[in-house]
């Protein structure tokens, strides 16, 4: 394995097409990785430079139209749709991110929340399932790791194939001098959802917190991408593969910053419960994935509370 900036790179190329120990080998890797720090870059899982080249092209053009555009497809629930400059915040923070961005579950996105842009599906579309694809055989290679069985394995990667994903058009715009100097571009938080796929951002500013607490930068080349653990993950291994810290500085604060995270869901009433093999002498309640998204989103400040 190679480094990047600290942040363990795992070529899946023999988990994607190769035998089954050739699998269990990278899943070895891989799993060993993300238990380390939560956060691991990954090449040769079928994410092309060229798919992601065309959907920031795309997210540019989106998030230069004038904010009434946008608005357009403004979110009725912080899921799906535009998400307003200013109105995400970290959980437990008052200040809130320098960003905007837009949500969209790929095919299943509702017409009235689709941009009205010429050209601005099929390029999407298409990451959105090259992501799909990774992600899904990133929490196989989890699975395979810590030892599930054949039907735990098959019951994780199915659910959260049915399920579908989020993808997260992210703009950063250039930073103005009015800005709340307590303010970042995204400040320190752990991801909601199972697994969070990153294809390279436009610029530099994304840090993970290690375990001794230190901010380390992370960047990964065009060919790679960064996969990290999410709190559901967490959940449902009790731990021992960790949600970890990052955030996004405001350096450079002179340019536009765009990224496209893509988040795993399971469906909405799937049981969250511990799997078999991370089991302990505890005790975690079982909450069903939907309210425990829900109960998160209202803590960062994109779904109203009741």
């Amino acid at each position: 394995m190679n480094t990047i900036t600290s942040i363990p790179c795992v070529d899946m190329k023999g988990f994607v097409a190769g035998s089954w120990e050739d699998k269990v080998k990278i899943a070895g890797q891989f799993g060993k990785s993300l238990q380390g720090i939560g956060f691991v870059a990954v090449t040769n899982i079928g994410i092309r430079a060229e798919t992601v080249n065309k959907a920031y092209t795309l997210a540019k053009e989106y998030f230069s139209l004038p904010l009434k555009e946008k608005l357009k497809q403004k979110s009725p629930d912080g899921f799906r749709g535009y998400v307003p400059f200013g109105q995400e915040h970290a959980k437990d923070s008052v200040h809130r991110d320098l960003k905007e961005f837009y949500h969209t579950t790929g095919p299943t996105q509702p017409v009235e929340l689709c941009p009205h842009l010429v050209g601005f599906n099929e390029p999407i579309l298409a990451l959105y399932q090259e992501l799909t694809n990774c992600l899904s055989s990133c929490l196989e290679a989890t699975t395979i790791y810590l030892g599930c069985d054949p039907a735990e394995i098959h019951l994780l990667r199915q659910s959260i194939e049915d399920a579908g994903g989020l993808m997260r058009l992210l703009h950063y715009p250039p930073i103005e001098p009015t800005a709340d100097p307590n303010a970042m571009r995204s400040g320190a938080h752990e991801d909601i959802g199972v697994m969070t796929v990153i294809p390279r951002a436009t610029e530099t500013g994304l840090q993970v917190k290690t375990r001794e607490g230190q901010w380390i930068d992370v960047e990964v080349p065009p060919d790679a991408a960064i996969i990290n653990a999410g709190d559901t993950l967490q959940y449902i291994t009790a731990g021992r593969i960790p949600s970890t810290t990052h955030r996004v500085i405001n350096n450079p604060s002179d340019r536009h910053r765009y990224s496209i995270p893509f988040f795993g869901n399971f469906p909405p009433d799937f049981p969250l419960k511990v799997i078999r093999t991370c089991q302990g002498s505890g005790i975690s309640p079982v909450i069903t994935y939907g309210e425990f998204m829900s109960g998160r989103y209202k803590k960062i400040g994109i779904r109203k509370e009741s």
